[in-house]
């Protein structure tokens, strides 16, 4: 057909020349007949028919025997489209995300490849009613494979996804590296036809969202839950806690949970404003607590200017329960025990009455509050100096009596760790625990009066008379020095773990004597080099390595005691958000300074005047150096902190 029209199209006038060959021209021919062409009458003869027919035959040839040329350019046109093409696409993939990337062997040998086929089989062709999520990615399916043997869970990556063959090829790779009980297993992936598909192992029980305003969850838990998530949403990343302390924090939650739930008590004093059947929900209880931001106690990612609060700044939420101890009281010196490893009899310690105390201290009147914690209030009271007998305030002698914060969930195992600790040791450094009361759900700790009250108001100018003289200084860290030297001594190590210049107290004479003792800890044995435990302290004075991993030994005192120390010597608060950013942390801002004599000098805190001798401070700042060694093994011992301060307290100025 295509011969055809390109012959009826030839024109009339087309002229070819021949030889010679005693045929009329092809010219003449042509014309003869295109002349005939109206004379519909006429007959052709056999002769005009055939030359006629000849000469087309002809130009149909010399047309291909030209055309050679035309043809090659046409083919290469193609293969010049056909590169674009190629090209454009290549391009295209690459910019959706979709280059493909080989797959190891070693990929090949940790999770199985299947094939399209495979999947459609196993999801039914990807039938909309086996759907279980969708998100940005694409869409999850519900399958079946080896036969129906196995359920997994499908991700099937749209193409319109902003993911791609980036973030595809990276989770496979990292799940296929890792296991563990709280990772989803990977199986395998399909990547063909420009299909990409992620294949994990099913988990029937959905997703956390799908559950959380439907479980229900004790009062006190909640509220570890929500100091939890306000430390995790600190702005400043540093005030953040580790991975490690929310782990930790969490058990220290579900502990809660655990025993509330066993208690034959409950948590009465908090069940009728919340919940019903001694349970609440999630969405109920943090519409009562998230508006009071008071329920929520600072801790490691929370710490204000110290200046504006006594509290202790813990690293993070204690739990009463680590060793699922519980105490609860129906009457008067009543326990109802779970579990309890510590006994509280002690012949050294006197038990106190609820009403014997509520007298000494006129009622825990707010006007003799001296001191205030994560465990409760302080408050000044007086007693009979030879039978204890409470007596009227002014009259007899002071004490201390520390009242557990009925709405805290770390006083009870700090109540207890006080009364195992202070009820057994004895050191002229020490503070000393006169007795206890658990009465009424109430716990109190009774202790001597401290008169000068904490260095922690001395170093920072709380107006509590003249500056510490660098003698008296050195007198007060000495002191400090032996408490601690005495625990780290004992037969099984005491680790304090809260060391820091609000727990050193001054007594009439400025003897310093170390207190609070909620957070000590015997430490390892056996030959270990340390304990796993709970990081918990205070932000700045807790050793870096026990805060990044739990790990406890005594070397974490010792950073401490480094921090006190230099806090002494500067005047400046460990941690203070007041301060340039560079310079919110004291021990990292002037670590670098204490190198150099020239440098200390600009650091040195100007309300010791002249009072300091050179030589002494610039050991002082060795000594800080030794304490403060990112690596524990780098730090000394207390004994040899201990005799660094008796030699810096003998040196003499030169005359």
């Amino acid at each position: 057909m295509c011969v055809l029209m390109f012959l009826h199209s030839l024109p009339c006038e087309s002229t070819v020349s021949f030889p010679d060959t005693g045929y009329r021209s092809i010219s003449n021919l042509n014309h003869d007949c295109c002349c005939s062409a109206n004379n519909l009458g006429r007959i052709t003869s056999p002769l005009d028919t055939s030359v006629s027919w000849t000469s087309k035959l002809l130009k149909l040839i010399s047309f291909f025997g030209h055309g050679q040329a035309a043809v090659t350019w046409v083919m290469l046109l193609i293969t010049l489209l056909n590169i674009m093409v190629y090209k454009l696409r290549q391009f295209h993939e690459i910019s959706l995300g979709k280059d493909k990337k080989p797959v190891s062997l070693s990929l090949e040998h940790q999770c199985r490849q299947f094939l399209l086929a495979e999947m459609r089989l196993a999801t039914n062709n990807f039938d909309q009613a086996l759907i279980i999520g969708k998100g940005g990615f694409g869409k999850v399916y519900r399958g079946v494979i080896d036969h129906g043997a196995t359920r997994v869970a499908i991700k099937r990556l749209d193409s319109r996804s902003t993911q791609g063959a980036s973030e595809f090829w990276t989770e496979i790779k990292m799940l296929s590296k890792f296991r563990h009980s709280h990772l989803v297993s990977l199986i395998g992936y399909c990547d063909e036809f420009d299909e990409m598909m992620v294949v994990y192992e099913y988990v029937s029980g959905g997703n956390l969202g799908e559950r959380l305003h439907k479980s229900q969850i004790m009062p006190d838990c909640l509220k570890a839950f929500v100091e939890i998530a306000d430390k995790c949403l600190q702005t400043h990343p540093k005030n953040r806690p580790t991975m490690a302390e929310v782990v930790v924090g969490l058990e220290a939650a579900l502990a809660l949970q655990q025993i509330e739930i066993c208690s034959p008590y409950g948590n009465q004093g908090q069940t009728n404003s919340y919940m019903k059947s001694g349970k609440i929900t999630f969405s109920r209880m943090l519409r009562h607590m998230m508006p009071v931001k008071t329920h929520v106690k600072p801790g490691l990612g929370d710490v204000e200017p110290p200046e504006k609060k006594k509290r202790r700044h813990n690293l993070f939420l204690p739990s009463i329960l680590s060793n699922k101890q519980v105490f609860t009281s129906k009457s008067r010196d009543t326990f109802q025990e779970f579990n309890f490893k510590w006994e509280v009899a002690d012949s050294a310690l006197r038990i106190f009455t609820l009403a014997g105390l509520k007298i000494a201290t006129r009622n825990f009147n707010h006007a003799l509050v001296v001191g205030e914690g994560a465990f409760g209030k302080v408050f000044k009271g007086w007693v009979d100096e030879e039978s204890y007998v409470s007596s009227e305030a002014g009259s007899g002698m002071p004490i201390a009596v520390k009242k557990l914060n009925t709405d805290g969930y770390q006083g009870l195992e700090e109540w207890q760790a006080e009364v195992h600790f202070l009820g057994r040791l004895s050191h002229p450094n020490l503070v000393r625990l006169l007795g206890y009361c658990s009465e009424d759900k109430e716990l109190l700790l009774v202790y001597e009066f401290m008169e000068k009250g904490s260095l922690e108001n001395y170093i920072f100018k709380r107006g509590l008379g003249p500056p510490l003289s660098w003698s008296l200084q050195l007198k007060i860290l000495i002191g400090v020095a032996r408490g601690i030297a005495f625990l780290h001594t004992t037969e099984n190590q005491i680790i304090f773990r809260d060391l820091k210049s609000s727990n050193i107290l001054l007594d009439q004479d400025f003897n310093a004597k170390i207190a609070d003792f909620g957070l000590a800890k015997h430490g390892p044995v056996n030959g270990d080099t340390h304990l796993s435990t709970m990081v918990m302290g205070t932000y700045g004075y807790a050793a870096p390595e026990y805060v990044a991993t739990g790990h406890l030994n005594g070397k974490n005192d010792i950073y401490a005691f480094g921090v006190v120390l230099l806090e002494i010597l500067t005047g400046l608060r460990v941690i203070d958000h007041t301060r340039l950013q560079k310079e919110q942390n004291l021990v990292e801002w002037a670590r670098p300074m204490l190198l150099s004599k020239r440098k200390l000098k600009t650091i040195i805190d100007p309300n010791l005047g002249h009072d300091y001798l050179p030589e002494a401070t610039f050991q002082c700042a060795a000594l800080i150096l030794k304490c403060t060694q990112p690596e524990p093994e780098e730090r000394p011992s207390i004994e040899q902190v201990l005799r660094s301060l008796e030699h810096i307290s003998g040196i003499k100025r030169k005359a």
